[in-house]
């Protein structure tokens, strides 16, 4: 089978955050002694907790030597850009309640399993794969160092799964955070390549349409695979992210263009990764004499913020009242002749995932289907410029920076609304055609900071083929559940979020198994996904019983009371236990009994509406720090002035890929 080399357009998934700051601040009570024989070490009444835990991260090095040389690891170098601490930020909220202490386990891998390692990925390479668009991109650029004159295409999944389980050889716990960095390149047995779902693809639920037979959809990394994956699952709990300086070029990380300093126009020279033989190239929009730096940022944006230890975009705790069942409520407008949304989106395939997701929360989904009207249609066609820049006051008065259509269906929330569960999702499915369509966008969600959030998701005909509503549904229910984008993530020490759109490489991030991502190669939600929802709902679970008890606590409790005080105390421990341990399904499964303990009680006296009010009128919030998107907290373009070497040396050439090289000779000879 030859691999099709054709570009889709209409594919781009997008998430539009209109943020009102929340209050999350507890209501700090000093409550009397009613209960004496009442003792919490672990819950704390009142009390803010932060669970801090020392995580161990593994870095590995696959085929790279120690050294100053520019293709060369200096551990001093790249650990001097590593971030040491880390708190869990709330987009809208502030600090959840989660920090880490980072612990780094560098590991250069040794010559047996290298051999064995290229070896495998030697006997796995499918050579029907043709040389890309991408790379035949980078072989015109002016300054590039080779030419990419093969391609093969090797699966990431069964690479992930092979790092997976040869992990322990070297002394690596592979259930620990790790990112293996991959080098190829110098060994008589390399051939480039790029990475393509070839084995286990997850096409379009709807469609059956697959991207992986474009060239575009070609990575040089990929990981978080989860062990019940439905096309793919490991079988066991593995929590690993590779990364391959010597594949591609490839489409998403803009490794391909080596001489256009400012790709996305920002007015700012971007920070990109370049393949591995271009470490020592000068004369390219930057100078590639940093690699140890350029892994370090690897390490802490791309597989640490993005992937390991990432920060909910949306508040996961969905409203001040923790809820336990959860229905996401699907509402289709079809406005294209007989297409019918209903066609074009497999709930059950949603659910399931929801479910994988938030275990202990019973799940469900609900359909309707309302009217497309006059009225309807003119709102929409009031508030469609909103996604061409041109401001709309469809509702003078009411109208402000969010959608418009976000006034309309506030309006209309009894058109959509079940009513039958504690929590709804607000999902709206449009069918229309090509000329009402918002842009490119397929799905965008909002939080206007209530109840309900809104999401969106459009299917029109020039894409109908290919995607249906289903990816992009569950796409925006995870962001409504909390899951930012692995390309937008907040950095702790920087104080700052790094958005793809201002940091292209930040985009190689989407190299994972996850729905969350744009490359829309996946329709799951990632380990990494479900390892930090966990660890939200621990913290946001614990912190919400503690806000409670209080109240409680100044009422004399009778018995039952106090079992379920008691036994929500044991709970909370048994939490923390399973948390540090790392076993953050269990963390979060004995939080939520704490708190379901907890709630028990303070609605059989009464105190919980109370509270929750207080909470929600104090208009305290916790610890908060500005989130900036300028230049000033960026480490990225302080490190070296990008044009300095190439203004004072305008035709230097890379000296480790010159004709001279051996190897580059040994490979000219294959070639």
């Amino acid at each position: 089978m030859k691999r099709i080399q054709k570009v889709t357009t209409n594919l781009i998934l997008t998430i539009f955050c209109i943020s009102t700051l929340l209050s999350s601040a507890p209501v700090m009570a000093k409550a009397p002694d009613r209960n004496p024989n009442i003792r919490f070490t672990t819950l704390e009444p009142g009390a803010f907790r932060e669970i801090n835990q020392q995580l161990d991260i593994n870095i590995v090095f696959v085929g790279f030597q120690r050294g100053n040389g520019y293709q060369q690891v200096d551990e001093t170098r790249m650990r001097q850009f590593l971030a040491s601490h880390y708190r869990t930020f709330n987009w809208q909220t502030g600090f959840v309640g989660n920090s880490f202490d980072y612990r780094y386990n560098v590991r250069f891998a040794p010559r047996r399993f290298e051999d064995s390692f290229f070896s495998y990925l030697d006997s796995q390479r499918h050579t029907e794969c043709v040389v890309t668009g991408m790379q035949e991109y980078y072989n015109a650029e002016p300054s590039h160092s080779v030419n990419v004159t093969e391609n093969s295409c090797i699966d990431p999944n069964d690479t992930e799964r092979w790092l997976g389980d040869h992990a322990r050889d070297i002394g690596i716990d592979p259930t620990k955070y790790t990112i293996f960095f991959i080098n190829w390149w110098g060994r008589p047995d390399f051939h480039f390549h790029t990475y393509s779902i070839w084995d286990h693809s997850d096409p379009d639920p709807d469609t059956g349409f697959s991207r992986t037979d474009y060239y575009l959809y070609e990575t040089q990394a990929w990981g978080g695979t989860t062990p019940d994956d439905e096309q793919n699952g490991l079988g066991s709990l593995r929590r690993i992210w590779f990364y391959d300086l010597s594949a591609g070029p490839d489409y998403w990380t803009n490794s391909y263009d080596l001489n256009t300093a400012d790709i996305n126009g920002d007015g700012y020279a971007d920070y990109r990764i370049p393949p591995i033989w271009e470490y020592g190239n000068m004369s390219a929009y930057r100078p590639f004499d940093d690699l140890s730096g350029d892994l370090s940022q690897i390490v802490r944006y791309l597989a640490i913020d993005a992937q390991f230890t990432s920060s909910p975009v949306f508040n996961p705790a969905l409203s001040e009242r923790l809820p336990n069942s959860i229905q996401t409520d699907i509402t289709y407008f079809n406005g294209d002749g007989g297409a019918r949304g209903q066609d074009l989106m497999k709930p059950s395939r949603g659910l399931l995932e929801m479910k994988k997701l938030r275990p202990f929360n019973p799940f469900s989904i609900a359909e309707r289907d309302v009217p497309y009207t006059a009225e309807h249609d003119a709102a929409y066609q009031c508030a469609l410029p909103y996604w061409f820049g041109t401001p709309t006051n469809c509702y003078p008065g009411r109208s402000n920076a969010s959608w418009d259509m976000n006034i309309f269906h506030s309006d209309h929330l009894n058109d959509y609304v079940h009513g039958n569960v504690d929590y709804e999702i607000m999902n709206f499915a449009y069918t229309l055609p090509d000329v009402e369509s918002p842009g490119q966008l397929l799905g965008v969600a909002f939080s206007m900071g209530s109840y309900p959030g809104f999401s969106y998701d459009w299917s029109i005909p020039s894409n109908r083929e290919t995607i249906g509503m289903s990816n992009t549904m569950i796409h925006e229910v995870g962001h409504q559940l909390g899951l930012p984008h692995p390309h937008d993530v907040y950095d702790y020490e920087d104080n700052g979020i790094y958005y793809q759109r201002y940091f292209p490489f930040m985009a190689s991030a989407d190299e994972s198994d996850s729905v969350m991502g744009y490359m829309i190669l996946s329709n799951n939600y990632s380990q990494f996904d479900r390892d930090n929802m966990d660890r939200w709902m621990t913290a946001i679970n614990i912190n919400h019983a503690n806000a409670l008890l209080p109240d409680i606590l100044t009422h004399d409790l009778q018995p039952n009371d106090k079992a379920h005080l008691i036994a929500a105390e044991s709970a909370a421990t048994l939490a923390l236990v399973s948390y540090r341990t790392m076993h953050y399904r269990a963390a979060a499964g004995f939080a939520k009994s704490a708190y379901d303990n907890v709630i028990f009680v303070a609605d059989r006296l009464g105190t919980s509406s109370t509270t929750l009010e207080n909470r929600r009128s104090s208009g305290q919030l916790l610890e908060q720090r500005p989130v900036i998107e300028d230049d000033t907290f960026n480490p990225l373009r302080r490190m070296s002035d990008p044009f300095g070497f190439l203004r004072n040396n305008p035709n230097v050439v890379n000296p480790m890929v010159n004709a001279d090289h051996p190897k580059f000779a040994k490979r000219s000879s294959k070639q």
